[in-house]
């Protein structure tokens, strides 16, 4: 129970609290993300609903959820995505891109990575609402935290210090079987209970996407790779931004192929 508080208070601004000091205990938090992806998911798109069902905007109820995916997480990965866009983009050497990765300040790829993200964030969900099928924008958000513990128990740390070596390459295997068994037991359910829709046209369609989505993160960790060799704070967050945007898009399209 602690260690589910703990991913709680990490990934969330919701007022739950830890007592999880030791490094090591630190690590294993990451098996609960699953069941905190999923509050945050259920709460952007109950809030969303809801303005959708009395205001009957798209637009407004789409510039809700995406408020609502930043407030309720503090605004934790942008700082990642902006930070990792600046670097990444730079076009410099490793420990050039390492360097301007950890410089505090924004710069131009930075503004734009932010900027771009939130747009096509806002976009996808737009088109999620029209389509009805908002709910299963819940995938993505599990998706996105899922990429994060796949790219920390695989990624090695090309650092010295910072908050990625809290997780990069510390994760055991019974913490990957953990959160690896919450999300299959995740998706099941929520393929069974989401209204409307068949249990084997959900999880034949959230199966299809994960396939492709998770096709293109290995593309870009290998792209990531090429350019600082390893894994940081700032790219776990850059992964679980643009991961669930790229899991919408592809559901989108699985979706109306199917």
């Amino acid at each position: 129970m602690e260690r589910l508080k703990g991913a709680i208070s990490f990934l969330t601004i919701l007022p739950i609290r830890s007592n999880i000091e030791d490094e090591k205990e630190f690590s294993k938090i990451m098996a609960f993300f699953p069941i905190v992806a999923l509050i945050l998911g259920i709460i952007y798109c109950s809030i969303s609903n809801l303005v959708y069902n009395f205001a009957d905007s798209l637009f407004f109820s789409s510039v809700i959820y995406v408020l609502s995916s930043i407030i309720f997480t503090g605004g934790l990965h942008y700082d990642g995505l902006a930070d990792s866009c600046d670097g990444l983009f730079s076009g410099r050497e490793k420990d050039k891109i390492l360097e301007i990765m950890q410089d505090s300040r924004i710069g131009t790829f930075g503004v734009l990575g932010i900027i771009v993200n939130v747009l096509l964030k806002l976009g996808i969900v737009y088109i999620f609402i029209q389509y009805a099928i908002l709910n299963f924008a819940i995938f993505s958000v599990i998706f996105s935290r899922t990429m994060q513990i796949i790219y920390a128990y695989f990624g090695n740390y090309p650092k010295k210090n910072g908050m990625g070596n809290f997780f990069v390459g510390k994760i055991g295997r019974g913490t990957l079987r953990l959160a690896v068994t919450l999300d299959i037991i995740i998706v099941l359910i929520l393929s069974l209970f989401i209204r409307g829709y068949g249990f084997s046209f959900v999880l034949i369609t959230f199966i299809i996407s994960f396939i492709i989505s998770f096709s293109i993160m290995l593309g870009i960790k290998h792209m990531i790779y090429k350019k600082i060799g390893g894994i940081t704070g700032d790219i776990l967050g850059f992964i679980a931004e643009i991961s669930e945007n790229i899991f919408m898009l592809v559901f989108f399209v699985v979706y109306n192929i199917i």
